[in-house]
């Protein structure tokens, strides 16, 4: 058995159509209001239509546009659907948080049709690779993203002002790791004709990018190298042969039936303040928790009566504890936003404003460690998370965000313009030749953030993010050219 996958540029419209008029009757069947039912059709028809017209699959704009509905609407409603539960319900105001994402899609989609416009030669196509960039390359690209990593590990407990603007800058270098791993995978598929993809170099290289993320108590960080390894087969369009997934397939039903619902309890347990004394609580709550199987039986019981003791079945979207699912169904976040926070004109650009800081904090001279998260400040107003709150970090999309900040009208422009400069960057950022390693990594990235990143926090990326990554990208093309058949070249004219 063999399933050889490539990126879809554009899905079959009907088949998509029929998906969301399928999903709609099955909503309405099972006691969904016909009102949130038919805002739910029209965003997964705009959704589909948007992601089609900006090269599929295929480009990383795509990605990050499919991805984004998945997060929020696609993933959330085939659940409830799966499950048999009406989908408004564990929404506080359905009807309203429907009405804004289906006003939310549409100018997602107007956007998109102005970005299609725009440089189409851009599109991502998939090339033959043309680069044949060095190991030893690849292992200093995933070195400096570990001095970002290291970084991060001790700049919580760093103490030396002056040196902050640094210690900051150097943080955005962490997601490099994930470049290095992708240069690495694509060079074992082509040094091995497309049969492998692991080799002692890449597999230290996925070890100690995964090791962060669980240290760290970080799901993002133990997600993002697999979703790296994904990608690079994707783009390959390497041979899944059975044993690849059926490994595959134990990998996920670990992941969400042991790591990710413990791991929302446990890192509550031994998240520290700083990622070093974080890693000793670590091993104090493995050793306590999961060092016999009674150890493991007893802690899983316990989390299971603190569940259903505590308030959380009520806040739950699926009214049972469904970590995994929670963490993917950001409509929730957002409706809880939308239906608890009361707009107030002419406050909406003074909010704005206010957290509007373009560069670190620690750059503008105020010193701070970290910048303030301004989808704290809007879940602390509107009553979802207490003041004394510094630990949740809610994310509401930029859609929802728009709309608390800002209302309909505002809401329009405060998400079109942002989203359009940012596209524009990501399409002008984006190498449509060769392995597409430079995709995948962009892809990476940025999905994260994009998916629940509000409208202040995209034009922070914009700021930050641009000059970073336009120099990384003439770097790499530097590498890949040094390394390539032109170098070959110039050495056997020079010494002929």
């Amino acid at each position: 058995m063999e399933l050889k996958l490539k990126p879809v540029r554009t899905f079959p419209f009907l088949f998509w159509a029929g998906y969301c008029f399928l999903l709609f009757i099955i909503q309405l069947l099972q006691g969904t209001s016909i009102v949130f039912a038919s805002h739910i059709l029209f965003f997964n028809l705009c959704w589909g239509f948007t992601v089609n017209l900006l090269g599929g699959l295929a480009t990383v704009e795509g990605w990050l546009i499919f991805l984004f509905g998945l997060r929020h609407v696609g993933i959330s409603q085939f659940a409830k659907m799966f499950f048999g539960q009406a989908a408004d319900t564990g929404l506080d105001n359905p009807e309203l948080t429907g009405m804004v994402y289906s006003w939310g899609i549409l100018t997602v989609l107007i956007v998109c049709v102005v970005i299609s416009k725009f440089d189409l030669s851009m599109r991502g196509f998939i090339k033959p690779h043309t680069s044949e960039s060095s190991r030893f390359s690849h292992w200093i690209i995933f070195g400096v993203g570990l001095i970002g990593m290291a970084t991060k590990i001790i700049q919580s407990s760093f103490s030396i002002l002056y040196l902050l603007p640094l210690f900051n800058l150097l943080t955005y270098l962490h997601p490099l790791t994930f470049l290095g791993l992708a240069y690495e995978l694509n060079k074992n598929l082509k040094q091995s004709k497309g049969r492998h993809f692991l080799s002692p170099s890449s597999l230290i290289m996925l070890i100690i990018s995964f090791g962060f993320g669980a240290v760290s108590a970080s799901k993002q960080n133990m997600f993002e190298p697999m979703m790296v390894v994904f990608l690079t087969l994707l783009f390959q369009g390497y041979i899944f042969k059975a044993r690849h997934l059926i490994w595959g397939g134990v990998l996920v039903f670990l992941a969400v039936f042991v790591l990710t619902p413990l791991s929302n309890y446990g890192r509550n347990e031994y998240r520290q303040e700083s990622t070093s004394k974080t890693i000793i609580s670590l091993i104090d709550y493995l050793s306590k928790n999961f060092s016999s199987v009674e150890k493991y039986q007893s802690y899983k019981q316990s989390i299971e009566e603190t569940y259903e003791e505590s308030n959380l079945a009520e806040r739950s979207y699926f009214g049972k504890s469904y970590p995994l699912l929670e963490r993917f169904s950001l409509i929730h976040d957002a409706d809880n936003l939308i239906a608890n926070y009361k707009f107030r004109e002419h406050e909406g650009f003074p909010f704005f404003w206010d957290r509007l800081h373009l560069l670190p904090r620690s750059l503008t001279g105020k010193w701070l460690k970290d910048d303030y998260i301004q989808g704290d400040d809007l879940a602390k107003i509107s009553g979802i998370i207490s003041e004394d709150n510094d630990t949740t970090w809610v994310s509401f999309g930029f859609i929802a965000e728009a709309y608390a900040i800002f209302g309909w009208w505002g809401g329009i422009v405060a998400i079109s313009m942002p989203l359009l400069l940012y596209l524009i960057m990501v399409r002008s950022l984006d190498i449509p030749s060769g392995d597409r390693v430079w995709t995948v990594f962009l892809i990476v990235y940025l999905q994260h953030t994009f998916s629940e990143a509000g409208v202040i926090s995209m034009i922070l990326y914009i700021a930050r993010l641009l000059p970073l990554l336009l120099i990384l990208k003439k770097l790499l093309e530097v590498l890949e050219q040094s390394a390539g058949p032109s170098r070959k070249r110039f050495l056997l004219s020079r010494y002929a």
